[in-house]
């Protein structure tokens, strides 16, 4: 190759002898060559030693099939010895000696080097040849358009083949950007009857094209969802078409490098594919074909690796697209800085190759967007125009690729199956998490769900056509309906088991009933898409009336109604959301989010992120609060909670907040039976019996605290305060007892709690209620004494 022959880069020969069969000289003119029949190997290198060496008359010496010719002559050594003389010959002396040697790729090429017994032409493949010794490497490609074109011609010609001269220039033009010989073609050719560009398709020999029954339009138009990816691709792709038509100067060629994000099995490889066809159809890429790579298919383990082993992955996609999966691995640092090697690599080639190559990268939306901030030249040439995300499927759409999925396999089911596969799909999408396959997860069910059928054939000796039962159905997917149904009901009865909080249980019992009744009516009518049934919520009360118990339970709830996927409680203040420099708190309230996705984010006192001050940054948390509320709004709850007057005060200074929160839920104190009630149930559950006055003392103690810290009362939290002091009264008095009486102490005396180990009693005591029922019964296991004292109590 003239100027670079290094086996990296080699020179293309673009025409061949088929343009012009008029260099050929008469057989008049060829000397008579009958004398070298029967000449062995020896002889043969010798005669063609002279030729080379004559330098009055200008020779081309050609061996054929080099890789194998040479390996087999009679005189390793001696053939050694002539050609290694031929690479040393004068400037001056123009002849020449071709080695044809058959391979598809470099890589090829070096294994045939190997076995060659000439060491200068081993070496010269291998390291590059010199050109000033008139020392070249050549690729010979296919038949070129033109050749392609005379090979068409020369076929109809001989044989009955029915070409549509209409379409001449277009399968020429195809039927040269494969790459394949002439001999190939022709053969291919005489095996056909007509030749058009459907003939083209339906034969299978244009590699862009898989599917040989429709065009590349028709397949995007026909998957199922990515509308609004259709759409875009389709008004790209009639600009592009306008260009092309136009002719317009290659110094305004487009920049065609893409994006796509979106989870795994969102269709990004399908349309890549087919944007491929669809590109080769109008004339913009020679070749349109797809070569998937990830991105640590580029990264090399050893210095000057990665920039080959990049380049060669490029040079096979040339004239077609190249999809890099994953390609942010590159700017990982645990690559050893391969990674960078690679990006550098192919920045130069996404520009030097823009009118041969498009390169899409695919992965995750926010590792994609972080991968282009690493380099300005990566963002640079990937258009914001051009980037495109696939969104989850909708159930609906789910259920559409499972029955074609079916349909494609032979698979027929009734009705009740039906129903069922509607079922599974939207449980799926109730409980997908990052690595959710969407397609790639339908996939998985039908072949499922085929080999059990099978299974069930083969041992039942049906017929093959059988239809497909519910038994053939994963057992997990069978279950979980009847799981979910009993966990909420077992939520519920948990729920009501709670003291006080009446308005509360009614709300979430309605929350329950509409979800359950969407669900419902989303089983009936596959075609109804109800809002969002995920309600962020804002709970109003004061410290200690159950607001942090209720959003564990909701998230349960939601979990059992198949809506948040984990349904666990982050429960966060200000200290978890705010940093105290620039910069960090986004980060830090980010961490936190991702960490309740697919639960509940409980923000308690969330008004202490806003307090005005300019140096503060609770106001960055709270706007990437709001931010990623949108973001996941089908994978996370958001709880905010606080003193009420403060909560309604923070709601309405932040409107862009409040709107995304349903109307607030009130949380009254408790009043004084309730806490009473609170203090039996404490003490049944851990195992103490509190005597006939106990339980009157201590709601004395509690409505005199509760009057003199007025809305800074802890409610439960109180309970529980004056419930530990009452357990450490009753222990120093039981030790004491046995220290000064040196006599150990009964049973019952060990866990009865008396009204003297309550303290600070107050000197007007008031009326008080009965306890409830309730109180009576969650004594449960204590035993035929303790009942007895709780019913005193009564």
């Amino acid at each position: 190759m003239e100027g670079d022959c290094s086996i990296d880069k080699m020179t293309v020969l673009h025409e061949g002898p088929f343009v012009d069969l008029s260099f050929i000289k008469n057989a008049a003119s060829i000397p008579n060559m009958s004398n070298l029949e029967g000449m062995g190997d020896v002889m043969t290198i010798g005669f063609l030693s002279v030729i080379m060496h004559d330098a009055r008359v200008r020779s081309a010496v050609v061996i054929v099939q080099a890789e194998t010719t040479l390996c087999r002559f009679e005189d390793p050594r001696m053939l050694s010895g002539l050609i290694g003389e031929w690479t040393r010959l004068s400037s001056e002396n123009r002849n020449r000696c071709f080695f044809l040697i058959t391979a598809n790729d470099r890589q090829q090429l070096l294994e045939a080097a190997e076995r060659l017994p000439i060491p200068e032409l081993r070496a010269s493949i291998s390291h590059g040849f010199d050109p000033r010794r008139g020392q070249s490497l050549f690729q010979i490609r296919g038949p070129e358009i033109l050749e392609m074109n005379r090979l068409i011609l020369a076929v109809k010609q001989q044989t009955d083949l029915d070409v549509d001269m209409d379409q001449l220039e277009k399968l020429s033009t195809w039927m040269a950007e494969e790459g394949i010989n002439a001999r190939e073609w022709i053969g291919r050719l005489q095996g056909v009857r007509r030749l058009d560009l459907d003939a083209l398709r339906s034969q299978g020999w244009i590699s862009a094209f898989r599917d040989r029954h429709s065009s590349a339009q028709q397949q995007l138009e026909a998957l199922i969802g990515l509308e609004e990816i259709k759409e875009r691709i389709l008004e790209m792709t009639a600009w592009l078409s306008l260009k092309q038509h136009k002719k317009e100067s290659l110094d305004h060629h487009p920049t065609m490098h893409m994006v796509f994000t979106g989870n795994p099995g969102t269709g990004k490889t399908s349309v890549a594919r087919l944007l491929g066809e669809i590109l080769h159809e109008i004339g913009f890429l020679r070749r349109g074909h797809l070569v998937e790579a990830r991105g640590s298919d580029l990264v090399a383990d050893y210095v000057g690796g990665t920039a080959i082993k990049t380049n060669q992955v490029i040079d096979s996609a040339l004239d077609g697209i190249l999809f890099i999966d994953e390609a942010y691995v590159l700017s990982e640092k645990d690559r050893g800085g391969y990674g960078q090697e690679a990006i550098d690599s192919l920045l130069v080639r996404l520009e030097n190759d823009r009118q041969r190559l498009v390169v899409i990268i695919a992965g995750y939306p926010s590792r994609i967007e972080k991968f282009l901030s690493t380099n300005p030249g990566l963002r640079r040439r990937f258009p914001k125009d051009n980037r495109f995300h696939f969104p989850d499927f909708s159930p609906l759409e789910l259920y559409q690729i499972l029955t074609r999925m079916c349909r494609e396999k032979g698979l027929a089911f009734p009705v009740e199956v039906e129903d069922s596969l509607k079922e599974i799909t939207r449980h799926l999408i109730r409980h997908k998490d990052l690595s959710f396959g969407n397609a790639g997860e339908i996939r998985n069910l039908v072949e499922s769900i085929d080999r059990r059928r099978a299974f069930r054939i083969s041992r039942m000796q049906l017929a093959l056509d059988a239809p497909v039962i519910l038994d053939d159905l994963p057992d997990d997917y069978r279950k979980k309906k009847t799981a979910e149904v009993s966990e909420l009901k077992s939520i519920i009865q948990e729920l009501d088991q709670l003291v006080g909080l009446r308005e509360v249980k009614s709300y979430l019992k309605t929350l329950a009933h509409t979800i359950s009744y969407e669900r419902l009516r989303q089983q009936r009518d596959p075609q109804y898409q109800s809002s969002s049934l995920l309600t962020h919520m804002a709970f109003l009360g004061n410290p200690g009336t159950g607001k942090t118990s209720v959003a564990r339970l909701i998230g349960r709830i939601y979990h059992s109604l198949g809506l948040l996927r984990k349904g666990h409680c982050i429960e966060v203040s200000r200290v978890d959301l705010v940093a105290e420099f620039v910069g960090q708190t986004a980060t830090k309230t980010q961490e936190k989010i991702l960490e309740a996705l697919d639960g509940i984010l409980f923000i308690d006192e969330a008004y202490s992120l806003a307090r005005g001050s300019d140096s503060d940054y609770g106001q960055e948390a709270i706007d990437t609060l709001v931010k990623m509320m949108e973001d996941y709004r089908e994978r996370l709850v958001v709880i905010v909670a606080g003193y009420p007057e403060r909560m309604m005060q923070f709601m309405s200074s932040n409107p862009g907040l409040s709107s995304r929160f349903d109307q607030p839920i009130v949380f009254q104190d408790f009043s004084i039976p309730e806490l009473q009630e609170i203090l039996c149930r404490k003490a049944a559950t851990e195992g103490y019996l509190l005597s006939k006055d106990v339980v009157a003392s201590a709601g004395r103690v509690l409505e005199d605290l509760k009057r003199r810290e007025a809305t800074h009362f802890g409610n439960a939290r109180a309970v529980v305060q004056l419930f530990n002091q009452m357990k450490s009264a009753l222990a120093t008095r039981v030790i004491r007892s046995k220290n000064e009486h040196a006599q150990e102490p009964t049973d019952e005396e060990m866990i009865t709690i008396v009204r003297q180990d309550v303290p600070g009693i107050p000197l007007s005591p008031p009326a008080y209620p009965h306890l409830s029922r309730q109180a009576i019964e969650a004594s449960g296991n204590l035993g035929n004494q303790a009942k007895k004292e709780i019913y005193r109590l009564k």
